[in-house]
C-alpha cells in the first residue's frame, strides 16, 4: 500500500473498503502538472525565507522539474494504490531525494494545494476551450464561404419549415459559439490563481517570498499566479468550478443542437 501523508496517529489500519472509497487518484491525477508546480513555487518560497539551504532547494527543484517534464511528456503514471495526486507526487519525490522531501511540508497545507491545483486546472482548461471555440468558429465561416449560395432546409420544432441558405445556417452556429467564447473570456477574468493561504489563515512565509518565486518560475506572467490576497476566500472558493461547468454545459448544448441538425 502506498505511503500516506496523513494518519500518523492512527493505531489500526484503515478498513480497505473505506480506503478504496476515499481514494481519488483515478481522477485527480489530471492535477499532477499543477501540483508539481505548486511544489516548485513552495520550494522557492522556502528558500527565499531561509527555511531551505541553497543545496536543499537545488536538489528538490531538480527532482521536481524532472517530474514536471515527465508529466508534460505523458510519462507520468501514478500507482492506483496512491490515495491522491498529492500523496503520489510526494512519494515519488521521496524516492528521488530521500527524507529531504519531507521538508517540502514546512508551512504548507493541502488546502492551499487543492485550491491552487483546481484553479490552475480550470484556468488552463478554459484556455483550451477558448482555443477550440476559435477554431470551430473559423470552420463555420469557412464552410459558409465555400457554400455561400447553397440552399438548405430550415427546421422548426423538427419539422421542415423554410428554405434557407446553408451559409446562414453555418453563421448561426458561429454566433452561438462566439457567445460561448465571450463567456470563457469573462470566466478567465474571474479565476484568480493564488498561493500561500496555508490551511486557512495564511502562513509565516511572507508574500514577497511567493511573489519572487512566481517571478522566477513564470517571468512572462503567462499563468497569472499571485500571492494570496485573502486566504479565507482562497481555500474555500469553489464558485469558479460551478461557473466553468455552467459555460461548458451551454457549449455542450450548442454542440448537441448542431449534431441533431446534422442527423435531421
Amino acid at each position: 500500500m502506498a505511503k500516506k501523508l496523513w494518519g500518523g496517529r492512527f493505531s489500526k489500519p484503515i478498513d480497505p473498503e473505506f480506503e478504496d472509497f476515499s481514494r481519488s487518484i483515478h481522477y485527480d491525477k489530471v492535477l499532477a502538472e499543477y501540483d508539481a508546480l505548486h511544489s516548485i513555487l513552495h520550494v522557492r518560497a522556502l528558500h527565499r525565507s531561509n527555511l531551505l539551504s541553497s543545496e536543499e532547494s537545488a536538489t528538490l527543484l531538480e527532482a521536481l522539474n524532472t517530474l514536471l517534464k515527465e508529466i508534460k511528456e505523458g510519462k507520468f503514471s501514478p500507482s492506483s494504490d496512491e490515495e491522491d495526486i498529492h500523496s503520489a507526487i510526494q512519494n515519488i519525490l521521496e524516492e528521488k531525494v530521500g527524507k529531504l522531501a519531507l521538508k517540502l511540508h514546512t508551512l504548507r497545507s493541502r488546502n492551499d494545494q487543492i485550491a491552487f491545483d483546481v484553479k490552475l486546472y480550470s484556468f488552463s482548461s478554459a484556455l483550451e476551450l477558448w482555443e477550440a471555440l476559435t477554431e470551430i468558429i473559423k470552420s463555420y465561416y469557412k464552410l459558409a464561404k465555400k457554400y455561400e449560395n447553397a440552399a438548405f432546409i430550415g427546421y422548426t420544432h423538427t419539422q421542415r419549415a423554410q428554405i434557407i441558405l446553408f451559409s446562414d445556417h453555418c453563421k448561426a452556429y458561429a454566433c452561438m459559439f462566439d457567445r460561448d467564447r465571450e463567456r470563457i473570456e469573462d470566466y478567465l477574468k474571474h479565476v484568480k490563481v493564488r498561493i500561500g493561504a496555508g490551511a486557512l489563515a495564511g502562513s509565516s512565509i511572507h508574500h514577497s517570498a511567493y511573489t519572487e518565486a512566481i517571478r522566477i518560475q513564470d517571468p512572462e506572467d503567462s499563468l497569472g499566479i499571485r500571492a494570496v490576497e485573502n486566504s479565507l476566500d482562497h481555500v474555500a472558493d469553489r464558485d469558479f468550478v460551478i461557473e466553468l461547468l455552467s459555460v461548458s454545459a451551454i457549449i455542450q448544448m450548442h454542440l448537441s443542437r448542431f449534431a441533431e441538425d446534422m442527423i435531421l
